[in-house]
């Protein structure tokens, strides 16, 4: 989930930890509790974003020539839009049928 003209919404990937591989552009990731933190990928670099990370992204760029390889490894919604920035949404819980 990565916008052009402004970041995207604050998001995360809930039961997935994820790696994001940057083929072509150039991206800004916030995150942090009041999303003060941001880094910065491009070709050739990587990130990894563990389950249930907040963060939100932008392209800087590349435009619509932007693209990455992103893998995931868990379960569950692959996308969670939240209302804003914070370190780590809350586990979610499971409930057990008997």
């Amino acid at each position: 989930m990565t916008a052009l003209n402004a970041p995207s919404q604050w998001h995360h990937h809930q039961e997935f930890d994820s790696v994001m591989y940057m083929l072509s552009g150039r991206i800004r990731v916030d995150f942090g509790e009041y999303g003060e933190e941001s880094f910065e990928i491009g070709k050739g670099d990587y990130a990894f974003f563990p389950r249930r990370a907040i963060h939100r992204c932008q392209i800087l760029e590349g435009g619509n020539d932007v693209y990455y390889v992103f893998v995931r490894v868990g379960e569950g919604e692959t996308v969670v839009n939240v209302d804003g920035p914070g370190t780590f949404a809350p586990e979610k819980k499971h409930s057990d049928s008997v």
